[in-house]
């Protein structure tokens, strides 16, 4: 009915802009609502380009209300398949997707989690408010190894890692245009489960190398094949389904120019060091060779 009468008694532009502008569900509504039936492909493309806009408008607008903001998500991300640019994502929305399914993840793992991890008892996923990604992180670092493990066995594995992988870099981002080296935070001896001793930015990055560790831990008996392994195609084999190198490799779908780049300048997160993490976590030590191969495979791969 709302749209008949529109086309019946049409308002101007900027009244109906003023009267939609508190509901960016019937603003896209509308715009495919207007289409002709059989609109030309330059008509459809505008029409699904306007649509994307908007819901990636309406989900920076929204990043804090996680219900709404994962709906226009989805809209966005049905908009750019249709247009056929599925890899032709927005940064600041693709960083916002990854949180929200992170949130999500944790929210299924949550009763694997202890008391004490919910900090605030603040509610997870559609439920409560959108986390930060600090608090995601320390929320994914308690639940890694089971998520990891349980995903493994149909598969499925392929997002969490890529989110994953996203989340690390975000963070160490974050230190980066603050100006803080978190090499020289890194923890290189065992930290006291629960420890309060530590500030937020170091309890931060005890979370990100807790989170390798984690990931490696769930991967444990692909690293004893690997160790056991003579070098031929299979240990590569081997190393390359492991998590922790997926998580090394890992680039955005939009980042072209990092699959061309040689080996000396590609950058594997600092919270993925070995020196450190194998001095830090002690029950991934044995694996060390391992993991030396899945790094050096990394730095090589181009």
């Amino acid at each position: 009915l709302f749209f008949r009468l529109l086309r019946f008694f049409p308002p101007s532009s900027e009244l109906l802009e003023e009267l939609l502008l508190p509901f960016p569900e019937l603003r896209w509504t509308l715009d495919m609502n207007m289409l002709d039936e059989a609109p030309s492909h330059a008509q459809w493309t505008s029409t699904l380009e306007n649509v994307k806009q908007l819901a990636n408008k309406t989900v920076v607008g929204n990043r804090n209300a996680s219900t709404k903001r994962d709906v226009f998500m989805a809209l966005a991300t049905i908009a750019s398949a249709a247009m056929g640019k599925v890899e032709d994502e927005d940064p600041v929305i693709a960083d916002l997707a990854c949180l929200s399914r992170i949130q999500r993840l944790c929210q299924r793992h949550a009763r694997d989690l202890p008391e004490d991890s919910l900090e605030g008892n603040k509610p997870l996923g559609p439920a409560g408010a959108a986390l930060c990604m600090e608090d995601i992180l320390a929320l994914l670092f308690r639940c890694a190894r089971e998520a990891l493990s349980s995903l493994r066995t149909d598969g499925s594995e392929a997002q969490m890692l890529a989110d994953s992988s996203q989340l690390v870099r975000m963070v160490e981002k974050g230190f980066a245009e603050r100006r803080i080296d978190i090499g020289a935070m890194l923890p290189r001896e065992p930290v006291a489960p629960g420890s309060t001793t530590m500030g937020r930015d170091a309890g931060v990055v005890n979370a990100l190398q807790g989170l390798w560790a984690e990931v490696i831990m769930a991967d444990e008996g692909i690293w004893k094949q690997v160790l056991a392994a003579a070098p031929n195609q299979e240990r590569e084999r081997l190393i390359a389904t492991s998590g922790y190198y997926r998580m090394l490799v890992w680039r955005r779908p939009s980042d072209k120019a990092a699959q061309f780049l040689p080996a000396a300048e590609i950058h594997l997160p600092r919270s993925a060091g070995l020196q450190e993490l194998c001095g830090a976590r002690h029950e991934i030590r044995s694996l060390a060779p391992a993991l030396r191969l899945a790094e050096a495979k990394a730095s090589s791969s181009t």
